[in-house]
């Protein structure tokens, strides 16, 4: 974000609800969460579309894991 207010560049979040991840984090400890989570936005990718010209709407269809 501070590299995006250096450049006057947008800056957009995604907040993810991963369903049961507590589990996995707490049954095969952090790491394993963490290395999770490296992967979560590489099985969003291509369930995004944007529907409208209005900036910051896009939705996301139900995608099944893999």
């Amino acid at each position: 974000m501070i590299r995006a207010t250096r450049h006057h560049r947008s800056v957009a979040m995604l907040f993810l609800d991963i369903d049961r991840f507590e589990r996995v984090d707490d049954s095969h400890g952090h790491t394993v969460g963490d290395e999770c989570l490296m992967h979560a936005p590489g099985l969003c990718e291509g369930a995004c579309a944007r529907l409208t010209s209005r900036p910051g709407a896009a939705v996301m269809s139900h995608r099944a894991a893999d």
